[in-house]
């Protein structure tokens, strides 16, 4: 979920840790109208694929826990990792 600011980003964690719905909160709330249309799905995607902090938050987040706010030049990510496979 990418939202402009980390106070954005803080809100829309404290509506997941109150048991919000990550792709509900995806489609109504993220910058990126991509991956926010399909919920915040991104599918599986090399980490070289991603901005830096990006990626690393994707190798180093516990699976199926939305990270802390990630920020990058686009804005303030909420990522959550389903899972992870080895190339």
């Amino acid at each position: 979920i990418l939202v402009a600011t980390e106070a954005e980003a803080n809100d829309v964690l404290e509506q997941l840790n109150d048991g919000g719905d990550f792709a509900t909160l995806a489609q109504d709330l993220s910058l990126d109208t991509g991956s926010g249309a399909a919920g915040g799905d991104l599918g599986c995607t090399s980490p070289a694929d991603y901005v830096p902090e990006f990626a690393a938050a994707t190798l180093n987040a516990p699976i199926g826990e939305v990270t802390d706010p990630v920020e990058s030049q686009f804005g303030f990510h909420l990522i959550r990792v389903d899972s992870r496979t080895e190339a």
